[in-house]
């Protein structure tokens, strides 16, 4: 949540936010999640709807399937007061350290069954990807067979992330639902450690950029330069014993 803040501001949006979860973590891992009460995270995203309702929104980490379908009923809610805004998933599933950010073994079914209608774009990476669809996804051609499968589950469009494929080079993918075009990006490897919260980074980026009106393809092109700016600049950041996290502020 604090990337998101922090990514909202410094792309000159304004991020209204419901808290699905409390964690105690550091640049070193997961200590401990505390996923909050399904009507709490409720009587959150309502506060936000009443209030000017939203020019684009993100959903991220939302740990149970309780909180997934509190997110899928509200998202229809704001559709049928004609809040017709761009949705961002990213489907947090597990930490970049590893530790497991989702409670119960069905949320990739419930994520898959209640949102997909209400969303317009999912941002997984490999390991998401992998979850969701049961398959392992470890080269380049998976990756598209990947993203083309997702849509063929009911996906809107798909961004998946091939930054944990090895290799100097890095690769993302987005497949659109009504098009035959896969669009590839393709770029250097940043060497830095500090790359805490890029998913959350970049699809927070996608978010303020399909609300300021860009189509998905720029608003993808947009959002992984402003990534990889952060990731430039927060080579030199010292702060953790681990991977520490980028300059959002670049």
């Amino acid at each position: 949540m604090q990337a998101d803040l922090k990514t909202a501001a410094a792309l000159g949006g304004y991020a209204k936010t419901a808290i699905t979860a409390i964690t105690a973590q550091n640049t070193q891992g997961i200590l401990e999640v505390q996923v909050l009460e399904p009507k709490l995270v409720k009587a959150q995203i309502q506060a936000a709807l009443v209030d000017g309702g939203w020019q684009a929104a993100k959903v991220g980490m939302l740990g149970t399937a309780a909180v997934t379908q509190v997110v899928a009923e509200m998202l229809a809610q704001a559709a049928q007061q004609g809040m017709q805004a761009p949705v961002v998933l990213d489907p947090v599933l597990r930490a970049s350290s590893g530790s497991a950010l989702a409670n119960g073994s069905d949320l990739p079914e419930v994520m898959l069954q209640y949102l997909l209608p209400y969303v317009d774009v999912w941002t997984p990476n490999l390991s998401e990807a992998e979850i969701l669809l049961g398959q392992r996804v470890a080269t380049q051609a998976e990756m598209a067979l990947a993203a083309k499968a997702l849509v063929q589950k009911g996906a809107k469009a798909v961004l998946l992330k091939g930054g944990h494929l090895p290799g100097q080079q890095v690769a993302d993918v987005l497949v659109q639902q009504g098009t035959d075009q896969v669009l590839w990006w393709e770029e250097a490897r940043i060497d830095t450690p500090n790359t805490h919260g890029t998913g959350c980074t970049l699809s927070t980026a996608l978010a303020v950029y399909l609300a300021k009106g860009e189509t998905l393809p720029v608003a993808v092109e947009k959002a992984r330069q402003y990534v990889r700016q952060a990731l430039e600049a927060g080579k030199k950041l010292q702060a953790g014993l681990g991977n520490g996290p980028l300059q959002h502020f670049v």
